[in-house]
């Protein structure tokens, strides 16, 4: 049995997986483009249009809020000329006078001028007058941001206005007929008891005064107004629209 006995062996065979992995090429169209030096320049042109618009508009807006704000600073002007006005004030420490008006004056020489002033002022002499010279000033306003005072104006009891300079395009409060260029100053005062606003001008100096209200515009480089109005019962009205 021996020889007929076959020596069987056995082998095992260890089998060994391989992934095999392609390898991807991605392709890359040889028409792959870059910007071209127009449409670099177009682009940089859109910005610069944009950028201008923007900047000009920052500007505008600006100088909207500034020139409102110099039409509330004239308006406080007036309201602090009432406020001595009807208040017990020394017109200068140690003076014992007590019984002065206060108020505001606007000569023609303001209008359209840069940097100019007006003084708030006492009236010692209590005839609504800016006559009584320099040691009558308590303060100087001046206009700045180089906005300009471009017209004063008296309205009359009757509607008719008087201005140091052209006409208001649209005529305020009262009025209902305009003349340019017929006044060369302006005075707004206040005395007590009373807070009622005494207006007088070159063309009606004298009292009691016959106008009925006080018309001052301030304008801007580009030609936008603003106003501020105050009344005989010494109501100041601001339009800044």
């Amino acid at each position: 049995m021996n020889g007929n006995r076959q020596n069987c062996s056995f082998r095992f065979v260890r089998c060994r997986g391989f992934l095999k992995t392609k390898n991807v090429k991605l392709k890359t169209s040889s028409c792959a483009r870059a910007f071209s030096l127009i449409e670099l320049l177009v682009v940089i042109g859109i910005i610069g249009i944009v950028s201008t618009v923007v900047l000009f508009s920052t500007n505008r807006f600006n100088s909207a809020v500034l020139l409102r704000g110099l039409t509330y600073e004239i308006g406080l002007s007036l309201r602090q000329a009432q406020l001595y006005g009807v208040s017990v004030k020394e017109v200068t420490p140690g003076s014992g006078s007590f019984g002065a008006a206060y108020g505001i004056y606007l000569p023609s020489s303001t209008v359209g001028a840069l940097n100019s002033s007006y003084p708030l002022f006492a009236d010692i002499n209590n005839n609504g007058l800016y006559d009584d010279g320099a040691a009558s000033v308590i303060e100087n306003y001046t206009i700045r941001n180089n906005f300009t005072l471009s017209n004063f104006c008296g309205i009359k009891g009757d509607g008719s206005m008087q201005c140091a300079s052209t006409c208001p395009s649209t005529l305020p409060l009262g009025a209902t007929s305009c003349t340019a260029g017929s006044i060369s100053w302006l005075s707004v005062t206040f005395k007590r008891p009373d807070p009622n606003a005494i207006i007088l001008t070159s063309a009606a100096s004298g009292l009691p005064s016959s106008y009925a209200y006080g018309y001052i515009s301030v304008a801007s480089q580009n030609g936008t107004t603003r106003s501020v109005s105050v009344s005989s019962v010494g109501q100041i009205i601001i339009n800044t629209n």
